[in-house]
């Protein structure tokens, strides 16, 4: 009986802090890069530029997200899914920047719809 218990109580404790992990995620994080990277099926020299360029792109983010003015904001945005998009094909071939044009189709309109932009 002790150890269902236990086994309860390091569930709900795995649980909880699992939770606690998810709210702390930043907003300008839009794309999961290690689940995005695993659909590419990239090589490892494609994967460490991909690495690079989303840190990046997830400064640029975070920018945009400390900017204040709506109209400034709107144009960082398109920027940086400009210079983003302009790094990122060239590292994938077309087939992987096609399917990462997906991914980030769905990244945007759903970070534009939580953040007005």
């Amino acid at each position: 009986m002790k150890k269902i218990i236990l086994s309860l109580i390091i569930m709900m404790i795995a649980v909880f802090a699992n939770a606690a992990a998810v709210n702390h995620t930043p907003a300008y994080n839009i794309i999961n890069t290690s689940s995005t990277i695993k659909i590419l099926d990239v090589n490892q020299d494609q994967k460490e530029e991909l690495l690079i360029y989303m840190n990046i792109f997830n400064k640029m983010l975070k920018n945009v997200d400390e900017c204040k003015d709506d109209n400034t904001r709107k144009v960082l945005f398109n920027n940086a899914i400009k210079e983003h998009t302009r790094m990122i094909h060239s590292t994938l071939n077309n087939k992987q920047y096609h399917q990462y044009l997906q991914i980030l189709n769905a990244a945007v309109n759903n970070y534009r719809l939580r953040h007005n932009v």
